[in-house]
């Protein structure tokens, strides 16, 4: 059953779990992201005998943004690339924020136990956190979603790739050769490594 072959996990609550170590793809949604002021509030309990204040951020809530790079890995083709991140601005306030949360993203790819896999597992980041782990591929959320004629190949195994075809063979998605014609200019259905990111 499908419910023996998905595991959902929650950050804040799976680190030690073999829960996921016999699947073989993980997607990561979101990010654990406590509220700035806890994180502060954690740091001022950590470090408050030492030498040199915290420096705290005077904000409602936003952090000051800081632009910082992926980990590319030998197989990605491309520039580099990076996004803003907010962050704190006293690097000790910073790396217990990240313990809170790029290592928490960590710990969720962790819970496939890939150092010891006897083949190899793919892991999708739905989101565009950096963290200290080397990236294959940057893709956006519309090149990584299916379209319309790429969801009827993988559920039903064939299509044609013609307008014609299309139109003769499944007027169920479309009996006009104007739109069938629109719909194959719009999708990667007949570029087949396009869809390696969703062929099982």
């Amino acid at each position: 059953s499908l419910s023996n072959r998905v595991k959902v996990l929650n950050f804040g609550g799976l680190r030690g779990s073999n829960a996921a170590e016999n699947c073989s793809v993980v997607f990561i949604t979101g990010r654990n992201q406590l509220p700035p002021p806890a994180i502060d509030q954690k740091a001022r309990a950590l470090f408050w005998d030492e030498g040199d204040e915290l420096k705290h951020e005077e904000t409602n809530g936003d952090l000051p943004k800081e632009l910082r790079g992926y980990l590319l890995s030998e197989r990605y083709q491309g520039q580099q690339a990076g996004v803003q991140v907010r962050t704190f601005s006293d690097p000790r306030i910073e790396k217990l924020h990240a313990q809170e949360r790029e290592a928490e993203t960590i710990q969720a790819i962790a819970r496939l136990r890939l150092v010891h896999s006897p083949y190899v597992k793919r892991v999708f980041l739905l989101g565009n956190l950096p963290i200290e782990m080397p990236v294959d591929r940057l893709v956006t959320l519309n090149e990584l979603m299916p379209d319309r004629l790429e969801k009827e190949l993988l559920d039903k195994r064939n299509l044609p790739i013609t307008a014609l075809g299309i139109v003769k063979m499944r007027p169920d998605i479309t009996d006009n050769n104007d739109t069938a014609k629109k719909m194959l200019r719009r999708s990667s259905v007949t570029d087949i490594r396009s869809l390696a990111a969703v062929l099982p």
